[in-house]
């Protein structure tokens, strides 16, 4: 098995999100429709009103900590489904499909702040660049997700863990989803 380098992983999983939070001009101005709090050990960016909205992570520790957890949300217009409709004939074939995708934890039905989601648990594997090798390793992650629809759209929160420490940092996962409360 290949040797990860540590600067690599992280550069993907926690940097470029932040390296494309810069390149939004209007960054400043945009406000997101509902209040979330992650921990203080992490950095987060809003960065749209549509499309992919806003991105998370948790800050280093030190060197050895090379890979950190990170959530990232999106938010799309589909009119026409509800919640069930769109995860059930869109959202969860298209997820099985993609290339990253291993298998299913479970999915379930939640309720959160009196708001219903679909929340579900898989193993992907993340890409994982070498550029100083010109190669490309995976690694394997845990993926939390939880959809729900407000009007006619479908906001999709994505936490992403390395999957030895996914028990680890499940708690905090939770709370930060226990935290979102959609403004009226």
């Amino acid at each position: 098995m290949k040797k990860i380098r540590s600067t690599h992983i992280f550069l993907i999983l926690a940097i470029l999100p932040l390296i494309m939070t810069s390149c939004n001009p209007g960054n400043n101005d945009t406000e997101l429709d509902f209040n979330i709090t992650v921990p203080e050990n992490w950095e987060y960016a809003v960065l749209a009103n549509e499309g992919w909205i806003y991105t998370a992570a948790r800050n280093k520790v030190d060197e050895n900590d090379s890979i950190t957890e990170g959530l990232y949300i999106e938010k799309v217009s589909y009119p026409g489904y509800t919640l069930d409709n769109f995860y059930t004939n869109a959202y969860k074939p298209w997820l099985i499909a993609t290339p990253d995708y291993d298998f299913l934890y479970y999915d379930t039905d939640t309720t959160i702040n009196a708001i219903s989601y679909k929340k579900l648990v898989s193993a992907e594997f993340q890409p994982i660049i070498q550029s100083n090798k010109i190669d490309t390793v995976y690694v394997d992650v845990t993926t939390e997700r939880y959809l729900c629809m407000r009007n006619t759209y479908v906001y999709h929160f994505t936490f992403i863990a390395i999957d030895t420490v996914y028990s680890d940092v499940k708690q905090t996962f939770k709370n930060i989803m226990s935290s979102v409360q959609f403004k009226q």
